[in-house]
């Protein structure tokens, strides 16, 4: 097997081996790092080869496959590094919580990939709301995270309207399901320092009272 072949199957192996999490796979994929980079080796080969296979690394530890969306350990490594920033910048932040409505229902009646399919339809969603820096996750099955700066001209009650009008435009232009999210959301605050499990816990149990007040509406 050639060089780039060699790669793509520690990628294949490495991906298998994060989506079980099991020590045995994790040590077949390095016998066959070992394999490929060898004493025969050249060294510019095997720091190419160390690259390709950090990277790839790196994406499976820190990345929803299906979303391409930061998963929960990359969404909480990135919003530790930004908490970290706010005090020490003295900025302020706002954490969204969101849940995709009717994901349950749709895999019963319309099948998983109709469910895939609206997973990913709510992280388009949120990739055209939030901006680059900003730290946005999947979570989880259907909830998902987004971490913001408060600016002079970002403000949640901002990024709720853009979100609104994210996903009327995703509902638009996909064929998908349609995308509904519920969403909480919690402040930072520099006066009273809490963890951000604490701060996550605020925002989820905020995003189920608004589900239960408009399930409340419904009936």
């Amino acid at each position: 097997m050639n060089h780039a072949g060699s790669l793509q199957t520690i990628r294949e192996d490495l991906k298998s081996a994060v989506a079980r999490e099991e020590n045995a796979d994790f040590k077949v994929v390095l016998s066959r790092i070992s394999s490929l980079i060898d004493r025969r080796t050249s060294n510019t080969a095997q720091v190419s080869a160390i690259r390709d296979i950090l990277d790839s690394v790196s994406c499976l530890a820190f990345r929803d496959e299906l979303t391409g969306l930061y998963n929960r350990r990359g969404f909480m490594r990135g919003a530790e590094k930004l908490l970290s920033m706010s005090r020490r910048e003295q900025s302020q932040f706002v954490l969204f919580f969101l849940d995709v409505d009717q994901l349950s229902f749709i895999n019963d009646n319309s099948g998983h990939a109709a469910g895939d399919a609206l997973l990913r339809g709510a992280a388009r969603a949120l990739r055209a709301t939030f901006r680059r820096s900003d730290i946005v996750g999947r979570l989880g099955g259907d909830e998902f995270g987004a971490l913001a700066v408060v600016t002079s001209g970002i403000s949640e009650q901002s990024l709720r309207e853009r979100l609104g009008r994210a996903i009327r435009r995703e509902n638009i232009n996909s064929e998908g399901p349609s995308v509904s999210l519920s969403v909480g959301s919690a402040y930072f605050d520099r006066t009273t320092p809490q963890s951000f499990e604490t701060l996550l816990a605020h925002a989820d149990r905020n995003m189920y009272a608004q589900k239960h007040r408009l399930s409340s509406c419904a009936t």
